[in-house]
């Protein structure tokens, strides 16, 4: 009877194990930035070309899981959140997209370019601050350069700021925001372009 008995808690203890091993795991999840800049309705730049890059973020941001702020100084990584590719070249993709889009041109082109690529402004730009809390706000903070084509004089030297409302409690509205940032800092380049044009 005892050794019925321990049979048939080895049994049970063995079926136990093995359902919380077989148990499903939570799906990871990837994300990436999205152009969300629209054309122009203002003159098109069409022939003019322009040159992106660096761009730059803090040594924080460049890992694959998506860094959300906590409370105060912390921060948190989102392991089951990540981004699909190195957020640095997303960044500047997107960047670049919607500089295109803005100032209605298909001349952009990243740093570093080929040596027959001869842009006439050059935007460097360093992001300090890209992150943000589901269902809060994204802060974005970057300092930003626009350069003459040979890359000898500098144009503009701004530092920008920007807080986007993140419309809910998921990491995808999140993403969202930022995304929304970036195409805020980039209106603002492109309007600093276009002064750089009129003149």
């Amino acid at each position: 009877m005892r050794y019925q008995s321990a049979t048939v808690l080895v049994i049970i203890i063995s079926l136990l194990l093995f359902t919380g091993c077989s148990g499903t795991q939570p799906a990871m999840r990837y994300y990436q930035l999205t152009p969300t800049s629209t054309v122009s309705s203002t003159e098109p730049l069409s022939e003019l070309i322009l040159g992106v890059g660096p761009v730059t973020i803090p040594e924080m941001l460049k890992r694959q899981e998506i860094v959300i702020r906590g409370d105060g100084n912390q921060y948190q990584l989102s392991e089951l959140h990540r981004w699909a590719g190195l957020l640095e070249n997303n960044l500047t993709m997107v960047i670049m997209e919607n500089l295109g889009k803005l100032l209605d041109t298909d001349q952009v082109v990243r740093y570093p370019w080929e040596s027959y690529d001869h842009p006439d402004y050059r935007i460097i730009i360093e992001v300090l601050d890209l992150t943000g809390k589901p269902g809060g706000v994204v802060s974005l903070r970057a300092g930003w350069t626009i350069v003459d084509g040979s890359g000898q004089q500098m144009l503009v030297r701004i530092i920008s700021e920007y807080a986007q409302q993140v419309t809910d409690q998921s990491v995808d509205s999140l993403v969202q925001a930022e995304s929304q940032a970036v195409a805020l800092l980039c209106r603002e380049i492109s309007v600093e372009l276009r002064k750089l044009e009129n003149k």
